[in-house]
């Protein structure tokens, strides 16, 4: 009797494994795409993180699998009613599983089963690593902005043309004093290349042998020195901003996340036309998303494949593009000149496929992801694929963002930022141009009241001592004494 109920119990487990092994083995389908599914270098197989998954989950739930790629090399999507892809294939029944990251969907999931998740596949920033240049001397021209540079060149040449012209035209000024008349040799402190010389010495807090002598002149001359002393104070105190700020050896990227990156026009970005990514964008209560779709819009700043957004990343000046998270880290990895940044938005769970008709067969595969997740199989598996290229990861917290760098640090000055002083020196050239005209005018009148012999010019040298430009003693009216006879 015994022996009877052994030899039954033999037969029954005989023929589960029997049957078992029937169903063991499943047709697998995939899409090569680097790094999930490559071809490998001796040729004949394959490699890549879907390949070294897919081993991993075999021996875990103890199948075989033949391996053949999509036959239209789609994902899948509905039209009509019908199934086209991966998709179409499971449906079909031509294939089993699916090894590819197939993004869950509802629209999917009546069609085919899942397994849980292998990845959450989101979107972050592609972006072009910042070239840091060692140039000291540029420190020094950045407390200014380019065009209040140009405006001080500019400005410090139009006011040596404003000393020649009042030097020229200003009857009490040092050019119209009389060569024999001028025993501090001052007449030509005002000529054209002394003018220029007065400007560029003032302009750098040097000092000077003479001050114009004309009201013109000397109010022109004090506008302009509280223009150069708030000019100075104001370079200084940026300066010193600056190098404080220079002192955290940080290099400065555009942006660090996606807040940073809407808030800013300076640097252009976009985002393939993935569906998917743009209705999440459109659905999410964020401002943020709004902004950026509406920015992304202008222009042609998307692209149609990301081997496009690379070389526009590399070959502009300045570009950024929101690809799928995983593709942004595998191409960082292996293209030391590129890095990601941003958190990851969008977010969603990809994995397996796998044929309804199989019922079950999912099951298995998402006990299999647990067990891999549980012992960091599947984080060991993403940094072997995705982030273990001959770049690495690469660490943010080396980088600032200069939205972060207006915290630490004073930004170049505007024209706006100095626009008292320039509103201070316009003010003197006006008031001095009036008073030259009025000195002009009553000079005329003088000279046309007393005939053709104006009053002589009274002129101060440099210490202040007031001289007569004659040499008038009170005799030179007289007649000569004659001679005495003998």
């Amino acid at each position: 009797m015994k022996m009877w109920l052994l030899s039954c119990l033999i037969v029954v487990i005989g023929g589960s494994i029997s049957a078992k092994a029937q169903t063991a083995t499943y047709r697998v389908i995939t899409l090569q795409d680097k790094p999930w599914v490559m071809e490998s270098d001796s040729g004949g197989s394959h490699k890549g993180f879907m390949i070294d998954l897919l081993q991993k989950v075999s021996k875990i739930s103890d199948f075989n699998y033949t391996l053949t790629y999509v036959k239209d090399g789609k994902y899948g999507r509905e039209t009509g009613g019908n199934w086209d892809g991966a998709i179409g294939e499971l449906v079909a029944g031509d294939a089993d599983i699916a090894a590819l990251p197939m993004i869950f969907t509802e629209k999917r999931q009546s069609a085919v089963d899942f397994s849980n998740a292998m990845l959450n596949i989101g979107h972050r920033i592609l972006i072009k690593k910042p070239v840091v240049h060692s140039d000291p001397l540029k420190l020094l021209f950045e407390p200014y902005s380019l065009p209040v540079w140009i405006l001080v060149v500019v400005i410090s040449w139009v006011m040596g043309f404003v000393f020649v012209i009042i030097n020229k035209f200003s009857p009490s000024e040092w050019g119209q004093v009389p060569a024999n008349q001028d025993p501090t040799f001052s007449r030509d402190s005002f000529a054209p290349n002394n003018a220029f010389f007065f400007v560029h010495s003032t302009l750098t807090w040097q000092g000077y042998k003479e001050v114009p002598r004309s009201p013109a002149g000397r109010i022109i001359t004090c506008m302009w020195f509280s223009f150069v002393f708030l000019m100075i104070i104001a370079y200084t105190a940026n300066l010193t901003a600056m190098l404080l700020a220079n002192r955290t050896g940080k290099t400065v990227v555009p942006f660090k996340t996606f807040h940073e990156m809407a808030l800013q026009t300076i640097t252009p970005y976009g985002a393939m036309q993935n569906v998917h990514l743009l209705n999440n964008l459109r659905d999410s209560n964020d401002p943020v998303f709004h902004r950026m779709l509406a920015f992304m819009d202008l222009g042609d700043n998307n692209f149609k494949h990301t081997s496009e957004a690379v070389k526009r990343i590399r070959e502009s000046k300045g570009y950024a593009a929101i690809v799928e998270s995983t593709t942004a880290d595998y191409i960082a990895s292996t293209n030391c000149d590129l890095m990601v940044v941003g958190e990851t938005i969008s977010p969603s769970q990809a994995g397996f496929a796998c044929n309804k008709a199989r019922a079950g067969l999912c099951n298995e595969l998402s006990e299999a992801i647990r067990q891999l997740r549980e012992d960091g199989t599947m984080y060991m598996l993403y940094n072997k694929w995705f982030t273990g290229g001959k770049c690495g990861r690469t660490n943010l917290d080396d980088y600032i963002s200069r939205q972060e760098t207006a915290k630490i640090s004073a930004q170049p000055l505007s024209i706006g930022d100095l626009s008292l002083a320039f509103v201070v020196l316009l003010f003197g050239l006006l008031v001095g141009a009036i008073l030259l005209v009025v000195e002009i005018l009553v000079h005329r009148y003088r000279k046309k009241k007393a005939g053709a012999t104006p009053e002589p010019v009274r002129m101060t040298d440099a210490n202040g001592r007031g001289q007569s430009e004659t040499t008038d003693n009170g005799e030179s009216d007289k007649a000569p004494i004659a001679a005495a006879e003998p």
